[in-house]
């Protein structure tokens, strides 16, 4: 009875190696995530960052649903950096909790999914849903 060859898996992000796996030949194939519903609108909805909760902010340009509350502040506290950095003045940036609204609403983000530009749009509190 030979057993089949394993080998671990990497995969690497910005930083380095951030999640590993041993595969084993004779493993079992992993199943899909699970959906709540069979036409996937639920799955559609999962913030793209965290994959935890409900996505409730859209980029403005391209429309695609993003983002949970705390994942939004993150994604635009990111961008504030990245544009402070260019700019030599990273300093100038508040921290994550300061963040104000105005911050929130009209920095214009990369869309983590197409990359096109927009803000940030809450669908609760529009008429986009």
């Amino acid at each position: 009875d030979r057993s089949a060859p394993s080998f671990v898996a990497a995969v690497a992000g910005g930083g380095g190696v951030v999640a590993s796996a041993t595969v084993l030949g004779n493993a079992a194939p992993m199943a899909a995530p699970k959906k709540a519903s069979d036409d996937g609108s639920d799955e559609e909805k999962l913030c793209v960052c965290c994959m935890e909760q409900d996505a409730v902010f859209i980029v403005k340009g391209c429309r695609h649903s993003v983002a949970c509350t705390p994942c939004r502040r993150r994604l635009v506290y990111r961008q504030l950096r990245l544009r402070a950095a260019e700019g030599g003045r990273p300093s100038d940036v508040p921290p994550m909790r300061a963040l104000t609204t105005s911050h929130l609403e009209r920095t214009v983000i990369s869309c983590p999914l197409c990359r096109s530009e927009g803000t940030l749009l809450d669908v609760r509190k529009s008429h986009l849903r």
